[in-house]
């Protein structure tokens, strides 16, 4: 027998349970969902930064985001943000990377936390000692479905 709304009561009941179920059983996909968007985010951000690309850097954020350095004064904006990685990067900042440690979502807001590590400017020996330590990020999903860095803070 084909299937079809036409088929009575019993077929659309079967359709209802069926798209209940699917929303139910899909929750956890959308936690895994964002999970990947902001591990897929992180490889983003890392190959810009380590090709010099300070502009795709800044693109990663929200128009109005911050970035919380330590013991600095905040940067907001997408042009403060653009200039302040453009100068870590010409200060010799290379090999960045991020490892998340957990995501967590909430509506159109979500955040990461996890341990960054790059290597640091030349000593006059030569030497890029290695530097590293802990993040925080907040994201926002944006009218597009897609999520962007709102406050981002680091030691």
């Amino acid at each position: 027998m084909k299937f079809s709304l036409r088929n009575g009561p019993a077929s659309r009941l079967a359709l209802a349970l069926a798209l209940i179920g699917g929303l139910l059983f899909s929750v956890p996909a959308f936690a895994e969902d964002f999970a990947s968007a902001i591990k897929a985010g992180n490889a983003q951000w890392d190959a810009a930064f380590n090709s010099g690309d300070a502009d795709a850097v800044a693109r990663l954020y929200a128009p109005d985001a911050q970035v919380l350095p330590p013991n600095k004064t905040p940067v907001q904006g997408t042009a403060a943000i653009q200039d302040f990685f453009a100068g870590l990067i010409k200060g010799g900042y290379t090999d960045h990377a991020i490892e998340t440690l957990e995501v967590r979502e909430a509506g159109d807001l979500g955040f990461q936390t996890g341990r960054w590590r790059a290597r640091g400017p030349a000593t006059d020996g030569g030497e890029k000692p290695a530097v590293d330590g802990l993040i925080v990020t907040v994201h926002e999903k944006q009218k597009d479905g897609s999520w962007k860095i709102r406050v981002h803070t680091f030691n």
